[in-house]
């Protein structure tokens, strides 16, 4: 019974009897009391875990993990962080794992969280740790296009890519050099899929929308037409908008013949703006077209 096992775990954790020795190697194997629990009673479970102090570390790995993964709580952010600052001053963890799985979210938090204070902390955790961690190679990517140092900062990305980095930001401006620079469609189509698939937030629509953007220009580019109509769709989609007034699908689906080019010229054809006119006279065209 999971309830029952999260009530033991923090039994345990939490037992006077238990001296600094005993918690710290129970703290060692927390992770693995934690894994069989279902996300919502293991998130639970370290808020209960962490409210006290003691190396919970595999507990703020899991608070920090779920914080970087959804909308910059900057309160929650805090309260995750001093808790762990308050674990590292009596018990520094060395060894342990969990330290720099927390530390590396706790750093991508705060950055979501426009907190450079607190990312510069945990990144300085981190390279102590871990200097070929993802999130720091990350952190080191953005430090230096902060700088203007894009080259420095595709070279961070790209090795934090292939140690497994999966950060929705850096692979949509990896996926937009590797078109717009590295004059490379296929790497920048597979970077942009990845920017796509890893931000699921609803707030990241915007990120969502532009990474489709990318991928379908350098579908485009490739000569794969379905799949760039398709990416333009979605981005016209993430923001809200009728994708089938977007611009560039229409002028795709009239070059092509297509049955729904008439249908998407007329939707842009509606719309007050420097497209309507070009829409309107392809629009007399097809009609002046004859059939068959």
């Amino acid at each position: 019974d999971a309830a029952a096992l999260a009530g033991a775990v923090v039994a345990l954790a939490h037992d006077p009897a238990l001296d600094a020795d005993g918690r710290r190697r129970f703290a060692a194997t927390l992770d693995e009391l934690m894994a069989p629990l279902p996300p919502d009673l293991r998130r639970s479970l370290a808020t209960v875990l962490t409210a006290r102090p003691g190396p919970w570390y595999g507990a703020f790995a899991t608070l920090a993990v779920d914080l970087a993964g959804r909308a910059p709580d900057a309160a929650a952010l805090k309260r995750v962080a001093d808790g762990m600052a308050a674990a590292l001053e009596t018990d520094a963890g060395h060894g342990n794992a969990a330290v720099v799985d927390a530390a590396a979210a706790l750093a991508l938090a705060a950055r979501r969280c426009g907190d450079g204070e607190a990312m510069a902390r945990w990144s300085d955790l981190l390279a102590s740790r871990c200097p070929t961690h993802p999130e720091l190679l990350l952190e080191q990517g953005f430090a230096a296009i902060a700088a203007g140092l894009p080259a420095t900062a595709a070279d961070r990305f790209d090795l934090a890519w292939v140690l497994g980095g999966r950060d929705a930001d850096a692979l949509h401006w990896l996926a937009t050099r590797r078109l717009m620079v590295d004059q490379d469609p296929r790497a920048a189509r597979e970077l942009a899929a990845a920017a796509i698939a890893t931000a699921k937030a609803h707030d990241r629509a915007p990120l969502r929308a532009a990474a489709a953007e990318i991928s379908a220009r350098a579908s485009f580019v490739l000569g794969s037409f379905d799949a760039a109509i398709a990416n333009w769709s979605r981005a016209s989609s993430e923001l809200g908008g009728d994708p089938q007034a977007r611009v560039e699908s229409a002028l795709e689906a009239f070059a092509r013949g297509l049955p729904a080019a008439q249908g998407r010229l007329a939707t842009i054809a509606t719309v007050e703006g420097p497209h309507q006119a070009l829409a309107r006279k392809l629009i007399a065209l097809l009609e002046a077209t004859p059939k068959g």
